[in-house]
């Protein structure tokens, strides 16, 4: 069927929904994140681009971290330091240090010296609070 102006109506386009504005990690609630911010940054960390893709697993290991899940919050910091991402090798250093005495679905073995390499590593990579926690170590150790 033609319009009264001779041309063939065209379908109803569904109306345009803005891409949603990118995560700030940084300001990002490890609190009260909510369920769709936590799937975005798990997508975000398992296929972002860089440096958005570490920002991202950072962001979600210090939010395992925070609710005890060492395993998990492991996994996601490990990444990121390996990446050379600072603030996920000064997160790392924290699960280490936070193990137990035993391993469990979701604990670590405490393990100081692993600890002390990754706030090595943050410190090579600039980032201050890895240097500071990489000497209280060392000093705590004597």
């Amino acid at each position: 069927m033609s319009s009264p102006d001779g041309t063939r109506p065209t379908e109803a386009q569904p109306p345009n929904t803005p891409e949603p504005e990118p995560l700030d990690f940084d300001r990002l609630s490890l609190e009260a994140a909510t369920p769709e911010e936590h799937r975005r940054a798990a997508a975000e960390c398992s296929s972002g681009t860089p440096p958005r893709r570490w920002q991202a697993c950072t962001w979600l290991g210090a939010w395992h971290l925070t609710r005890e899940e060492l395993v998990s919050a492991r996994r996601h910091l490990e990444a990121a330091c390996e990446a050379g991402h600072a603030l996920g090798c000064v997160g790392l250093g924290a699960v280490w240090m936070r193990g137990g005495p035993i391993v469990t679905s979701e604990g670590l073995l405490r393990d100081p010296a692993r600890a002390q390499a990754a706030w090595q590593r943050a410190c090579e990579l600039g980032e201050e609070a890895g240097c500071r926690l990489s000497n209280e170590l060392k000093t705590d150790a004597k």
